[in-house]
């Protein structure tokens, strides 16, 4: 479905041209500074994508949910195009090796994921912070954005299908 070449290498700039939608699969690096602090461990980011989980006396984890803490978050390719996320609604596609940590003191975004995890075990939770300057493979359909001042800025099409977004 994306365009590039199945590496995720494609540059934003070649879609200039495109007269509408169109589909994105682009190595980029996030531009958005890192003003945001996590609610459950301090640090600092653009966002921040929280797992729930739920570890049993025998050690085995269970998802339990997960949710997304932050608004947009700006990517850009080397040639200083961007390209503009709504990160709840976007699917982050991690490697789970993020440290995990028992849930202490429980900040209100995690309490709804916890109204139907009685029985799972010890409350845990992971965290994947989106760091300014971090890199990642994004995947999606997007559209030229005009923005007076500024070089060329596309928009992800959140209604137009999945959007996909993966550490490098």
């Amino acid at each position: 479905m994306w365009a590039g070449d199945g590496r995720g290498a494609g540059r934003l700039a070649a879609y200039a041209c495109a007269a509408g939608p169109f589909p994105v699969d682009a190595e980029l690096v996030v531009v958005t500074a890192s003003t945001l602090t996590s609610p459950l461990t301090g640090a600092r980011g653009v966002a921040f994508v929280v797992e729930i989980l739920g570890r049993s006396q025998g050690g085995a984890l269970t998802s339990i949910g997960a949710l997304v803490i932050g608004d947009t978050v700006v990517y850009a390719d080397d040639e200083g195009a961007e390209l503009v996320v709504v990160a709840r609604r976007a699917r982050f596609d991690l490697r789970g090796d993020e440290a995990v940590r028992e849930l202490g003191a429980m900040p209100p975004e995690v309490v709804p994921l916890l109204a139907g995890a009685s029985g799972l075990g010890v409350p845990c939770f992971r965290e994947h912070v989106v760091r300014s300057n971090a890199r990642y493979r994004v995947r999606a359909v997007a559209e030229r954005s005009p923005v007076v001042g500024r070089g060329l800025r596309y928009a992800v099409r959140h209604d137009a299908g999945e959007v996909v977004v993966t550490p490098l």
